[in-house]
């Protein structure tokens, strides 16, 4: 089966003055990205939720309209074939992945449609945008017209209602049963930080419907959930997202960027999902890798029943012995790398497999690698086959390698 995120090989790369300037501005107000490097799956159809419910990893049936989580699908061994973030609505949700994915994701799911009905479809007439800084709250509620706090807020004591709903609280976490499953889990679905970072920790989020008034008038869905970053002293970095129809994209950004938002870019966003410690599965995937394996947990429910993978995912968790795991990487010098190389520890041994990466603002180099659990330990060094060394930072989940 071909793989469903194709291998990308592109080098790591310094960011440029202007990449920069977008990264260090999120420290300190507020920057707007286009988010086209997604394209959204639109499900339809009235057995959708029970359909997507049996097949992913995600706990769907009790999800209430307006309820975002990180979701995946993987091979009846657990083996990862695409993620996504997942937007509940009351006639259809909406699924965003991977540009260069999302056609493929499609075909693989209605593989397994037998009688359902249920409709999957790719829609370009979607737009999703991120604006992410101490100031986006403000920014953005500036331009709706709404305060965000209170939109949200109203979300979570909505959901928390009905069982297997977010809890109330600052930081919006799983259902109950996530909850518990993440207790018992141990270090497979810990959601705590390395050096106050995680791979975007409690995924699950409350949107809200908002009507804006501005030049293009539209609908839009909002929710807040804040971006983890790896060494960042004043914590996650807040965190604003709109999805939006295409055409009114344009006079949106205009009124976000009057508002107070400077305008980000593709290279900043990479750089800031490298320290978030998020997967891109196009460089950061190697063959036969489980959502465990690649930080991305909270997308994986345990006790909701039988799925593809449910076995392979169980056994890896209750038996705490992940093979490998998404870790943060530093070289050691400004030799060039490229992802997918094999990754070697100091005695000669297979060691894993290196990620993307990035320069970053303050000079300092950072990626993603996929590290096998032999290989790892605290700071230890690993080498690529052109001879240069790269220091391990951390797991992207804490203490997912602790005995």
């Amino acid at each position: 089966m071909p793989n469903i995120q194709a291998g990308d090989t592109t080098p790591w790369r310094a960011l440029s003055p202007r990449d920069e300037a977008a990264v260090d501005a999120c420290d300190g107000g507020a920057v707007l990205f286009g988010r086209d490097d997604l394209l959204a799956v639109v499900a339809r159809g009235k057995h959708r939720t029970r359909f997507l419910h049996a097949i992913t990893t995600q706990k769907l049936d009790q999800a209430l309209e307006g309820v975002v989580t990180r979701n995946t699908l993987c091979t009846a061994k657990g083996a990862l074939r695409g993620w996504w973030t997942q937007v509940v609505g009351a006639d259809s949700d909406v699924l965003w992945t991977a540009r260069h994915g999302a056609h493929t994701l499609v075909e693989e799911l209605l593989a397994y449609r037998v009688a359902e009905r249920v409709k999957l479809a790719v829609d370009d007439a979607l737009a999703l945008v991120e604006v992410i800084g101490p100031s986006a709250h403000r920014v953005v509620a500036e331009v709706l017209g709404v305060t965000l706090d209170e939109a949200t807020r109203e979300g979570l004591a909505d959901a928390h209602e009905a069982p297997g709903a977010p809890a109330p609280t600052e930081t919006p976490t799983t259902d109950k049963a996530a909850t518990d499953n993440a207790a018992t889990d141990n270090a497979a679905t810990d959601n705590a930080a390395t050096d106050n970072a995680a791979a975007d920790a409690s995924l699950t989020a409350v949107a809200r419907r908002v009507a804006w008034t501005g030049a293009d008038p539209c609908e839009l869905v909002v929710w807040a959930r804040a971006l983890p970053q790896l060494g960042r002293a004043a914590g996650p970095l807040p965190r604003v997202t709109l999805q939006l129809p295409r055409a009114s994209l344009g006079a949106l950004a205009k009124a976000l960027l009057h508002a107070g938002a400077s305008a980000g870019s593709h290279a900043a966003r990479e750089a800031l999902r490298v320290r978030a410690g998020v997967p891109r599965l196009s460089t950061d995937l190697q063959e036969g890798s489980t959502p465990l394996e690649l930080g991305l947990a909270d997308a994986v429910h345990l006790n909701k029943g039988c799925y593809l993978g449910h076995e392979a995912l169980a056994m890896q968790t209750w038996r705490g012995q992940l093979r490998r795991h998404l870790c943060w990487l530093a070289p050691t010098s400004d030799a060039a790398l490229e992802p997918g190389v094999r990754l070697r520890t100091a005695a000669g041994k297979r060691g894993g497999q290196l990620g993307g990466g990035v320069t970053l603002p303050s000079g300092a180099r950072l990626g993603l690698g996929l590290v096998q659990r032999r290989a790892y330990a605290p700071d230890a060094l690993l080498s690529v086959p052109s001879g240069a060394t790269l220091q391990l930072r951390g797991t992207t989940r804490a203490e997912v390698f602790s005995p």
